[in-house]
């Protein structure tokens, strides 16, 4: 191989690399490496006894702090925020409360000093200085995770108190703060040994308490002293980027406890009113509420007679409320004005009889759509005719008969097949909007036996909630091959305008060999624990509860299609079906959750089952959900690569000829 090196002049190549070195070059050269250094700062860093208003704090080059806002913290936490400037080589900070007497003050920069011209990290600092005698260099650490799923939470503000009663979260600031960050990790400093309680909150309103029930928030179940010890570690001093030049042994002061956990939850709201209401078609009118309700509101039409005028739709928890208008001549109305009557939170927290006037218009009015009809008729007939000029009559003539006579337009009819229905599944017809005439003597469910289909029993049942679905019910077969026939003009839409065509829609069912199930064991369980099976990207796909015995839990989730999933469990302690969160007015933690960190492979006609019993305490809570589920990603290190032994390869592989063939 020749280098090109070797055709180039010395005093050329020299002048090269001097102009490649240059600071901030794209080109080449050597990067700038080495982070910025404090080289002195008023006050001294542990000062004791200060009583100033500012903090100087001097580098030996030009720095810059990112994300300042997200990144800095002061505590103890300061009721006017602290300014922070940066002049030339010099960190400025302004404090405008009074600092108090006897206190430890700590500014965390994190990992946000950074040099102006290459971006190196100062890495993790922090600023301490005391107004007393003596200062507290104690710290603890954990996390923060989010009670209803274990995700790490960032962003979150954590905080202690020194004062152990329940009160304080709602009535006094924290004593000393931090923050957490993309792994829900959080560390507080300049603490004291005493006893704490440690708290996290999402401070929506800048209270520095727990104030109003739309902010998460959190408490460790623990009150700790914070302690330390010596401990050593192994260290090494790099001859490049691969070998290691010298191996040292450190001494470090490792600080207790490191694994506090916090579980953030948000209180449901108990703030319940009429959110918002539409007419989003001329027939069918729509209420949100703010929250679950008992009872259905009383409506009482204005302008027009209420009774048999409508069909509900409604969801489980009567907060999304659908009403179809069954007759075409009311729907035609702009206006429709309704009295409501509906249970609503007044002033004093309570439930009470609220009447509400509602003007219902649509979002587009009849005379509108009457003319948009026409005008999309118009233009159709347009293209009709200019289509109809460049056909041939005779080679055309089926073409031209589709364009001169349509296709009827039906009922549009859906059903939730596909080539093979899962066994898992229930058979479902739905439809657009609500309609009349669903009944079972108008379906035929057949079944394929040898080469013939035959009729078999079926179930027709609807939807308790929505009116536009409806479920089949049969005595189906693994591997089962059928069609559902319905007939012609048996149902309409609820202006009587439109009819289904004859429908005969077949499918089949998986065969047995294509399923595996997962059997879970569950140690000392109780009643309650409910089983939740993930899907490879962790979201759900059913729940089970524990069938206990002789204090051992276990379920088995069955006909499972080959694949990756994962499994979670909480305890349903009021057993109502569904996770709770957690209400601190009431004293209520956030229903306990636990994840099973183990990647389950199930494959096609195999059977697995858990080789240990699960046991919920056997690895920190923190631990227990796998990276690969987990939403919430780490932050990403701040490192000072070696850019110059990048830069000196791809210089290399630049001006390097390659070899003749």
């Amino acid at each position: 191989m020749m280098n090109i090196f070797n055709k180039i002049p010395a005093w050329t190549l020299i002048l090269s690399l001097c102009a490649c070195a240059s600071v901030g070059s794209p080109d080449g050269g050597p990067y700038d490496e080495v982070p910025p250094r404090i080289v002195n700062s008023h006050p001294q860093p542990y000062q004791t006894e200060f009583s100033g208003k500012k903090v100087n704090i001097d580098f030996d080059e030009f720095i810059k702090i990112e994300n300042m806002a997200e990144k800095v913290v002061f505590s103890p936490p300061q009721t006017e925020q602290p300014t922070i400037k940066i002049i030339g080589k010099r960190v400025q900070i302004q404090f405008y409360d009074s600092l108090k007497e006897n206190t430890t003050y700590t500014i965390d920069f994190a990992d946000a000093i950074v040099d102006n011209n290459e971006g190196n990290p100062m890495g993790d600092y922090c600023f301490t200085f005391s107004t007393g005698k003596e200062i507290d260099t104690m710290q603890v650490s954990g996390y923060v995770l989010d009670a209803s799923n274990l995700e790490p939470i960032k962003g979150m503000t954590v905080g202690v108190y020194s004062d152990l009663s329940d009160s304080v979260f709602t009535t006094k600031q924290f004593e000393r703060v931090s923050r957490t960050d993309g792994s829900g990790h959080f560390t507080i400093k300049g603490l004291a040994k005493k006893p704490y309680r440690l708290f996290a909150l999402q401070d929506m309103d800048q209270s520095g308490t727990y104030s109003q029930e739309g902010e998460t928030w959190g408490v460790c179940s623990t009150i700790f002293t914070p302690s330390s010890e010596q401990r050593f570690r192994l260290d090494s001093i790099m001859f490049d980027t691969i070998r290691i030049d010298t191996v040292l042994t450190v001494q470090y002061t490792h600080f207790f406890p490191d694994d506090l956990v916090v579980l953030a939850s948000k209180k449901e709201s108990s703030q319940q009113y009429l959110s918002k209401f539409e007419r989003t078609a001329l027939n069918k009118i729509s209420f949100y509420f703010a929250k679950q309700a008992d009872t259905l509101p009383i409506i009482k039409g204005l302008n027009f007679d209420e009774n048999n005028a409508f069909i509900l739709e409604k969801n489980a928890t009567l907060d999304t409320l659908h009403y179809w208008v069954k007759d075409s001549l009311l729907s035609y109305k702009d206006t429709l004005l309704i009295s409501m009557q509906y249970l609503a939170t007044d002033t004093t927290g309570n439930l009470v009889q609220t009447t509400d006037t509602l003007k219902l218009i649509p979002k587009k009015r009849r005379a509108q759509l009457l003319k948009e009809e026409a005008e999309r008729k118009k233009e159709k007939e347009k293209r009709i005719e200019k289509e109809l000029k460049r056909l041939d009559p005779v080679e055309d003539s089926a073409k031209i008969a589709s364009l001169l006579y349509p296709p009827k337009e039906f009922l549009e009819v859906s059903f939730n097949t596909g080539a093979k229905m899962d066994l898992n599944k229930v058979l479902q017809v739905s439809f657009k909007e609500p309609v009349y005439g669903v009944d079972a003597a108008h379906f035929r469910i057949k079944e394929l036996i040898d080469t013939l289909y035959y009729d078999m029993d079926f179930e027709l049942e609807p939807d308790m909630l929505n009116p536009r679905l409806f479920r089949i019910y049969a005595e189906w077969q693994p591997k089962g091959k059928y069609k559902v026939c319905i007939d012609s003009a048996s149902i309409s839409d609820l202006d009587r305008k439109l009819y289904n065509n004859r429908i005969e829609q077949s499918f089949g069912f998986e065969a047995l060999e294509t399923y595996g199930s997962l059997t879970i064991n569950v140690k000392d369980p109780k009643p309650g624990y409910t089983v939740t099976l993930l899907k490879k990207d962790g979201s759900p796909v059913r729940n089970q509860v524990l069938d206990i015995k002789n204090n051992k839990g276990e379920t088995t989730f069955f006909f499972l299609k080959a694949g990756t999933y994962w499994v979670r469990m909480w305890y349903d302690r009021n057993q109502n079906g569904k996770w709770d969160t957690g209400d601190w007015d009431l004293g209520l933690m956030p229903e306990e959750m636990w994840y099973l960190n183990h990647e389950f492979e199930v494959k096609a006609n195999w059977d697995i089952e858990t080789d240990d019993m699960w046991d919920v305490t056997n690895q920190p809570i923190y631990k227990q959900k796998s990276a690969k589920i987990t939403k919430q990603k780490p932050d990403k290190e701040k490192t000072i690569k070696n850019r110059n032994w990048e830069r000196a390869k791809e210089f290399q592989e630049r001006y390097t000829i390659p070899p003749k063939d």
